[in-house]
């Protein structure tokens, strides 16, 4: 690189030195960065030129011969501080360089003095931002110890490893941070070497990288920052003595960069590592550290891990508790969090021991917060594990300390009051205390301003109460309510899933005022949701999507868009398999049966047969499931021309119903309807005696069932038209017309099926 100002003056091209002047003592050694012999000779006659013209005294003539390298270099060194203490700054920068590169000539020179100057010269350029210049001084130094390198000697090891690190620095300064990955990496490996080769030296190189690793922008240089860091840990764990202190301090750093950089299960393994040897003064960092990671793996979905991170700092606070009750509320907090995993693991007794280790430390401390919150959490587990009773009462005390809380600060804790109010309207609808329930979540949303992330929750927990009330049109409102705002509350996987849950619940409430067409756009709405979900993250959302697909086939069915219901229902069947695979058994099965109705009912016969004979297969443990199975195919059998056939598969259905010499069996409902297609088959095969006779025997079941039941209703009038229909096939006619008029009448009372 062509040097400043002083380089003007110079040829562009090498000459040959005068007649007269001597160059056979300047026979160069092979070093790096060593001038050549002409452009050497030049610069000193261009130094003595300057000297001369400033009145100052220079050692060489240009016609002196034998000086050697190293008194031209302190000489030349003399001269440029004369020319600093003179103002004359390029004049001074030029005669360090020459002093330079007449030191770099002699082989007698040492190479860690001579990248001593080097450094010196260049920590001036970068004083006075000539950066591009700086980093070619520093290059040179590079180039020089780099050839003299030799791992023997620890001396040339640590002058190459400071060299390193300020040409990393000189390269940020010259905006190059795109070059600096290599040079990074040449530091963190030569130091980690020099640690484990010369343990004593291991915790000053340790702290080197350590602080390289810094930065202010967390993105900035993160890879050369990482392997910096990565570095500094294997040179903490080669120190002697062993250091738990720079142990812990290096790997936190590391760990937080490899979590920046995507790889935060590699970062928990890095801090747990440090768990065995923590000491005190470390516990605080590794416990802040894993919790922070913990949210991370969160973050990166994959929930388990975090929670298995969170459940590694469990012993940290809790030491940390007893030390310090400053400590306690995040022991707390930690508590509730394993305690939820473990719930959501189903680990309930796990999850309720911790519960109650939390409530037992938030008790007596100064603040309600964490009683609050350790209420509240354990409030939702006596829930989860069916102790209805017992979780309105620890909600209604979670409740008390939010009250405290916000009266003593109304603006901080707003937002939690109104949360305690929605979870106690929860817990009061689960015991069917429906006024009460929707008063307590009518709190909520007096303390939720419009727009609040946390009103559609409350609307929708105020929905499911009114229509548990009887006040369909007013859940279906609020619900669409609740819709809304979450459509503006934004597009992250958390609000969408919320959206179409309560898509899902909007469609039952127009199911429930017969409004089937909404009903069905509601639901596929939903579908399409977890659909988008499903494919971003299939075991996180593969059940919400199965919970909703049977319900959106069936609404569509409702509306006669049975070809739009096989679709659905043959996606319901593709996502069990892909989630449960072999484990999809009876579950599957049923989703088969459901899928051969509709087949069944668009005429597709042929296509109906293999989905049903598969769903008879591995519903072959449940009697209920199988006999429907069985009589489904049925059907398809009397669609395709063969109602003996058919007759066989419904007399075997029917045969896994019979019920004992108690009565009718459990299943009463559902043989009476098999029974009612048998009469069908049997007349179809024209035999209409008995016929005649399972028609009978339907009728009888059906008017032994509960008549408040809608479908017990619809069961029987499909009986009594069945047996008048094999009276009049009997020449019956008056019998047949009078069975008819009280099916008619009967179905009068019956409402539309939602």
């Amino acid at each position: 690189m062509d040097r400043a100002t002083p380089s003007r003056h110079r040829e562009a091209e090498e000459q040959p030195a005068p007649a007269g002047r001597p160059t056979a003592s300047f026979a160069l050694p092979a070093r790096p960065g060593a001038p050549s012999t002409g452009r050497l000779l030049r610069d000193l006659r261009h130094l003595e030129a300057m000297a001369r013209r400033t009145g100052l005294a220079w050692k060489w003539t240009g016609d002196r011969t034998g000086l050697p390298y190293g008194e031209l270099s302190e000489a030349a060194s003399e001269l440029g501080r004369r020319f600093r203490q003179l103002g004359m700054l390029e004049h001074h920068l030029f005669a360090r360089r020459l002093a330079i590169d007449l030191l770099t000539c002699d082989p007698a020179a040492d190479p860690v003095e001579v990248a001593g100057t080097l450094s010196a010269l260049r920590e001036e350029l970068r004083a006075l931002e000539r950066h591009e210049e700086a980093l070619e001084v520093s290059g040179r130094a590079l180039a020089l110890l780099r050839d003299a390198f030799s791992p023997r000697d620890t001396e040339l090891w640590h002058a190459l490893i400071l060299a390193l690190r300020e040409h990393l620095k000189v390269l940020l300064d010259a905006g190059r941070s795109a070059e600096a990955g290599p040079f990074a990496r040449e530091l963190a490996e030569l130091s980690a070497d020099l640690a484990a080769a010369v343990p004593r030296h291991a915790r000053r190189l340790a702290l080197m990288l350590h602080e390289l690793s810094a930065g202010e922008d967390e993105r900035e240089l993160l890879p050369e920052r990482t392997l910096l860091a990565k570095g500094a840990v294997q040179a903490a764990d080669a120190a002697v003595p062993f250091d738990p202190w720079l142990r812990t301090l290096t790997r936190s750093r590391y760990a937080r960069l490899l979590a920046g950089g995507g790889r935060p299960l590699q970062a928990r393994e890095v801090l747990t590592e440090a768990l065995p040897s923590a000491t005190p003064r470390c516990r605080p960092v590794l416990a802040r550290e894993l919790s922070r990671l913990a949210e991370a793996l969160a973050a990166a979905g994959l929930p388990g891990e975090a929670a298995e991170t969170v459940a590694a700092t469990l012993p940290l606070h809790e030491s940390l508790a007893e030390d310090d009750p400053q400590w306690a509320p995040a022991y707390v907090e930690t508590l509730l969090r394993v305690s939820a995993h473990r719930l959501l693991t189903g680990r309930h007794r796990d999850a309720r021991r911790l519960a109650e280790r939390a409530l037992a430390v938030a008790e007596p401390l100064p603040s309600k917060l964490p009683l609050a919150l350790a209420h509240e959490h354990f409030s939702g587990l006596l829930a989860r594990t069916g102790a209805e009773e017992d979780a309105e009462r620890a909600a209604r005390r979670a409740l008390r300390c939010w009250r405290e809380l916000a009266e003593a600060d109304p603006e901080r804790h707003r937002e939690d009051l109104a949360r305690a109010w929605q979870h106690l309207g929860n817990r009061l609808l689960a015991l069917d205390r429906l006024e009460e329930a929707a008063a307590a979540v009518r709190r909520a949303l007096d303390l939720l301003e419009t727009g609040h992330p946390q009103r559609p929750g409350a609307l929708n927990s105020l929905a499911v109460c009114l229509q548990r009330l009887g006040r369909h049109a007013a859940a279906r409102d609020t619900a669409r309510q609740a819709a809304d705002a979450l459509a503006q509350l934004g597009t992250d996987p958390h609000t969408r899933l919320r959206l179409a849950q309560v898509l899902a619940n909007l469609s039952d409430h127009h199911a429930a005022l017969r409004e089937a067409q909404q009903a069905a756009a509601a639901c596929v709405q939903a579908t399409e949701i977890l659909e988008e979900l499903y494919e971003r993250d299939p075991a996180r959302y593969g059940p919400e999507l199965l919970n909703v697909l049977p319900r959106t086939a069936s609404r569509l069915a409702v509306i006669g868009d049975l070809e739009a219901a096989v679709r659905v229902a043959t996606r319901d069947a593709e996502v069990l398999e892909a989630l449960e695979g072999a484990q999809a058994g009876l579950d599957l099965g049923r989703t088969l049966i459901t899928l051969g109705g509709y087949l069944n009912e668009l005429q597709r016969y042929e296509e109906a047969l293999p989905v049903l004979r598969r769903a008879e297969a591995l519903c072959a443990q449940d009697p209920l499931s199988r006999a429907v199975a069985l009589g489904r195919m049925s059907w398809s059998r009397y669609g395709l021309g063969d109602p003996v056939q058919a007759v066989r598969l419904i007399r075997r259905s029917i045969a896994l119903l019979e019920p004992d010499e108690h009565g009718d069996g459990p299943h009463a409902a559902q043989l009476g309807l098999l029974l009612n297609d048998l009469s069908h088959h049997l007349r179809a095969c024209r035999r209409p005696v008995e016929a005649l006779g399972v028609a009978a025997r339907a009728t009888a079941i059906f008017e032994r069932l509960p008549v408040h039941v809608p479908a017990h209703v619809r069961g029987l009038c499909i009986a009594l038209r069945e047996k008048a229909r094999a009276l009049s096939a009997l020449g019956r006619h008056a019998q047949a017309r009078a069975l008819l008029e009280r099916a008619d009448e009967l179905d009068a009372t019956v409402p539309d099926s939602p």
